[in-house]
């Protein structure tokens, strides 16, 4: 009966050791795990940096002005009334400068628009990365 006991402790004790190797080796793997997703993580998030400054360039050069565009606005004088890009575009003398005048104006608008669009982004994103503390 004796040797029946000493046997089954044997066991037991053997069975424990190998749990624990197990154990740790999981520990030792989910260790290296966690390490190589930081790792992953920086560089994903220098890439991130890195295509939202080429993108950045790429918006920026599309909202710089067109080379005969903004030439052809006449710089008036500040009135005042009225600011003088503005009212420079709106003011011409035939109708076909109106129409060129007009298409300017849309084309400014746009490019404000789109520059108006980029600072509210950017502004809601630093305020998510930013709360407020109150």
């Amino acid at each position: 009966m004796r040797e029946y006991k000493t046997t089954s402790r044997d066991d037991k004790y053997f069975q424990i050791v190998k749990l624990q190797k197990q154990l740790l080796r999981r520990k030792e793997k989910i260790e290296f795990l966690e390490e190589h997703v930081r790792q992953c993580l920086d560089e994903l998030q220098k890439k991130t940096k890195l295509i939202q400054y080429y993108a950045l360039r790429e918006e920026a050069s599309l909202l710089l002005p067109s080379d005969e565009g903004m030439q052809k606005v006449p710089i008036a004088k500040k009135t005042s009334s009225t600011y003088a890009l503005m009212g420079a575009i709106f003011t011409g003398g035939g109708n076909s400068e109106k129409k060129a005048a007009l298409q300017l104006a849309t084309e400014v608008n746009s490019r404000l628009q789109a520059v108006l669009e980029d600072t509210l982004l950017k502004n809601i994103n630093l305020k998510v990365s930013f709360p407020a503390k109150i």
